[in-house]
């Protein structure tokens, strides 16, 4: 695992313990048992939740748009490697979003982030 980007938003995962999930190759269901919620996640995103919830510190956005390409099949935006770059950028940050707001992540500044 490579080292967290410090100038990005760090992201901390909703403590394990908490959810409940049930994979398959075309994606995910997690329960959220305090809140009783149950979120359908395409597998991008799962893998995204799944490598929050198992890194033992936050994990740098290249370790989670290397979990995004490695859980969906490979293609381009027409850019080439720059575009698709861009592109599963682009797409990280509105999985990451989907998740704060589904409360399955908390993200935080490293200026409010806890001391280690």
């Amino acid at each position: 695992m490579t080292a967290p980007d410090q100038t990005a938003p760090a992201l901390r995962a909703t403590p394990a313990p908490r959810l409940l999930w049930r994979r398959w190759e075309d994606g995910a269901v997690v329960y959220r048992e305090d809140r009783g919620e149950t979120h359908f996640l395409d597998p991008a995103t799962a893998a995204v939740l799944v490598t929050l919830c198992e890194a033992p510190v936050p994990p740098s956005r290249d370790d989670l748009l290397a979990a995004m390409r490695d859980a969906t099949p490979a293609g381009g935006d027409g850019d080439g490697e720059a575009g698709t770059a861009r592109h599963l950028a682009r797409h990280l940050e509105r999985i990451l979003d989907r998740l704060a707001r589904a409360g399955l992540v908390l993200r935080h500044t490293p200026t409010d982030a806890p001391a280690p």
